[in-house]
């Protein structure tokens, strides 16, 4: 029981939150950790990715001009037959995964360079 509330944090608000996690993230890996977050987050929250990853560690995903036309299309394409939030998570992953792999290709970061990244995710 006194584990359970060790592991709670009563915040006062979403930034305070989000400010906790990511510069804890920061502090616990050390300068060298990743943080990714797509292109369309909150600004606070990229603001913050930068200041405690730096700018270079702070790896945004493309998906607005990419990737939000295949999810409007999926959207207005949606029916009883097929589950928009499965393909639309599909859409997520597969941002995600171009952008891992155009880092590994572009010989800047390896597999290994990558492991304990954070990946930030907000109202999606």
């Amino acid at each position: 029981k006194d584990k359970m509330r060790e592991s709670i944090a009563l915040i006062s608000n979403v930034t305070g939150g989000m400010n906790a996690v990511i510069g804890g993230h920061a502090r616990f890996h050390g300068n060298s950790s990743k943080v990714f977050s797509f292109d369309i987050n909150y600004g606070s929250n990229k603001k913050m990715c930068q200041t405690y990853h730096g700018q270079e560690n702070a790896i945004e995903i493309p998906f607005e001009e990419d990737f939000l036309p295949l999810l409007r299309k999926i959207q207005s394409s949606s029916n009883e037959d097929n589950d928009y939030h499965l393909q639309a998570t599909d859409v997520f992953l597969s941002a995600f995964d171009s952008r891992l792999q155009n880092l590994i290709r572009g010989g800047k970061h390896s597999k290994s360079s990558l492991a304990g990244s954070l990946l930030l995710l907000d109202h999606i």
